[in-house]
């Protein structure tokens, strides 16, 4: 049974992704990143944006998180890009369940990334942003502290945090592979 508490945090974090609320949310645990992610995974629309320390199993690799990202991929319209700072055993995709699923799931749609320890030297945060509706946002990429933000109010922040992204982040990460 999914207590109250859970299920209210993640009807909030619903609404700010479906641009429904503006009222931030914050996230403080493991738990919290993963109904994040999920929640961002099943109210996106068109593109989902990572910029991640690594992709840890214990977050990235729930069954719930995996189902709602192949849920996404599968609708065919979408696109899914990563940018992995540490990437080593844990993110390789004989060895992620996450990156297998969405590999196999959304081929050439998937862009998976990882960024030169120099640039990573540059900055501290890392985010996930979903289509332009919100995001979620760590300050320090070795805390779990973040915000999820999102609707008119954020709006400007989340087309930001997409511009660095896609200008910026992106054009200097080199490619990991290709999906065939």
């Amino acid at each position: 049974m999914v207590d109250r508490i859970e299920a209210q945090y993640r009807e909030d974090v619903r609404r700010v992704f479906m641009g429904e609320s503006d009222a931030p949310v914050f996230n403080g645990t493991i738990d919290h990143a993963s109904i994040v992610i999920e929640e961002g995974f099943r109210q996106a629309r068109h593109i989902v944006r990572i910029l991640t320390k690594r992709l840890e199993p214990a977050c990235w690799e729930r069954t719930a998180i995996i189902d709602a990202a192949r849920a996404f991929l599968e609708r065919g319209d979408t696109e899914l890009h990563i940018i992995v700072e540490q990437f080593g055993p844990t993110n390789c995709t004989h060895e992620n369940r996450f990156l297998q699923a969405v590999l196999e799931c959304g081929g050439e749609r998937v862009h998976l990334r990882t960024m030169p320890t120099n640039i990573v030297s540059m900055y501290r945060y890392n985010f996930m942003t979903v289509d332009e509706v919100g995001y979620r946002f760590e300050e320090d990429r070795d805390e779990h502290v973040a915000v999820v933000a999102g609707g008119d109010v954020h709006k400007a922040r989340t087309n930001k945090l997409i511009t660095m992204f896609d200008s910026v982040l992106e054009p200097h990460a080199q490619l990991v592979l290709e999906a065939a």
